[in-house]
């Protein structure tokens, strides 16, 4: 089967992110995580755990799952949910109260050239990705991939410039979504065979043999690009 066949015949051009679901050992402690340092709240109370999210559209499925075996290092699965945000101002509001609940649970922050990224981890030790895209107008293409890059960008500056009373007042009134989760896999290259081949994503990026950057979905003008990432670091299976 061909990259093209699949693209072509397996995925709706219009397929987005949906709610991810992640298996919890302590619901109490994780959901206290994601409401209070993340900003998300109660959406729904079904299919046994908690649908947690932002103006009644649920992001995050934390389903209880007592004496849960935490991953080794190394071993496939979860490596970052990655939460999109609207603005700066709302992007900043979130990493604040996530660096106040913890502050050890930062993990490091980066320019992607085509989004601002801020890294934590959860008290269970899954990956959270918080970020804002740039327009896809100010985007840099190689063919058919994007360009992207891993540059500085300090936290304490990010916050000084973007943090305001406005935003941390209405962080939880303001939208955020699912942009992408980020996988870790054994082999990059069986992942594209997999993602590309049989599934039908198609490749926007590559980084230097160790990544691979998959979409499927065109978003309409203003709106952003849904991204699903294999791999590196280490985490639990996602279910969306």
């Amino acid at each position: 089967m061909t990259a093209e066949a699949s693209t072509q015949d397996l995925l709706p051009a219009e397929l987005t992110m949906g709610t991810v679901m992640l298996k919890v050992g302590d619901i109490k402690l994780m959901t206290d995580y994601y409401q209070r340092a993340l900003g998300l709240e109660t959406v729904a109370e079904q299919d046994g755990g908690l649908y947690l999210g932002r103006q009644q559209k649920p992001l995050v499925h934390l389903a209880p799952a007592p004496g849960l075996n935490l991953p080794s290092r190394g071993e496939a699965g979860l490596f970052h949910t990655a939460l999109l945000f609207e603005d700066q101002h709302s992007l900043a509001a979130t990493i604040a109260t996530a660096a106040q609940y913890e502050p050890q649970s930062f993990t490091g922050s980066a320019d992607h050239l085509v989004s601002e990224a801020f890294y934590f981890n959860d008290p269970e030790g899954n990956g959270i990705e918080l970020y804002w895209d740039r327009p896809r107008a100010a985007w840099s293409w190689e063919g058919k991939n994007v360009v992207m890059d891993s540059l500085a960008l300090p936290p304490q500056r990010y916050l000084q410039q973007y943090l305001t009373e406005e935003s941390v007042a209405g962080q939880r009134q303001a939208a955020a979504g699912v942009g992408h989760v980020h996988l870790q896999v054994g082999d990059v290259q069986s992942a594209h065979e997999f993602y590309v081949g049989t599934l039908g994503f198609e490749k926007t990026a590559g980084w230097h043999g160790q990544a691979l950057f998959v979409f499927r979905g065109r978003p309409a003008p203003g709106r952003r690009r849904r991204r699903a990432r294999p791999p590196a670091g280490r985490r639990r299976p996602v279910g969306a």
